[in-house]
């Protein structure tokens, strides 16, 4: 028995680090550098988010969405796949071309359906809005491929910086930007 607490003491093969508090500490702190409780450590460890890429596509289509909901009592009829290609946009420049080809695809769909007249209805109402659904089609394989075409250029770039020293020291993009090209 513990004569200060009256509790039953307990002995342990573990050795526990003394846990000082004061006012200025962190109890969570404390806690997670414990070597008795590792696991509550990586409770605090901060992660790089990543999220995938065809979420990403997902996640910009119906961002596309609200967007095109939220414009349409002053666009009504007009314009139906405008905010759809910046999303297809945006996901061509921070993925790669499967998702923003996704993006594109989802975004057709969600447009046709919701703002090209007749809507919620298969089929064009005139020439002039089939027209625009194929424009929108070229316009967001457009995207695609120049977004695809500047990331392949980048990166045989950035792989020749590396491979060639002598190639790095005069390449313009590796002397304004060294922590690129490693």
């Amino acid at each position: 028995m513990n004569a200060e607490s009256g509790l039953p003491l307990m002995s342990s093969n573990i050795s526990a680090a003394p846990v000082q508090f004061s006012d200025a500490g962190s109890t969570a702190e404390t806690i997670a550098s414990s070597p008795l409780n590792p696991s509550v450590g990586s409770l605090f460890r901060q992660r790089p988010f990543r999220l995938n890429p065809y979420w990403l596509a997902v996640l910009s289509a119906l961002f596309g969405f609200v967007l095109r909901l939220t414009i349409d009592p002053w666009l009504g009829n007009q314009m139906p796949y405008i905010t759809f290609l910046v999303a297809v946009a945006l996901v061509g420049l921070f993925a790669e071309a499967g998702p923003a080809l996704v993006s594109a695809g989802l975004g057709a769909v969600i447009a046709y359906w919701c703002f090209v007249p007749p809507r919620y209805e298969l089929g064009f109402q005139g020439v002039s809005d089939a027209a625009g659904f194929f424009s929108y089609l070229a316009a967001a394989l457009g995207i695609v491929l120049l977004t695809g075409a500047r990331k392949t250029r980048t990166r045989k770039r950035n792989g020749a910086c590396r491979s060639n020293s002598r190639q790095r020291a005069s390449c313009a993009t590796c002397k304004r930007v060294p922590a690129i090209h490693g």
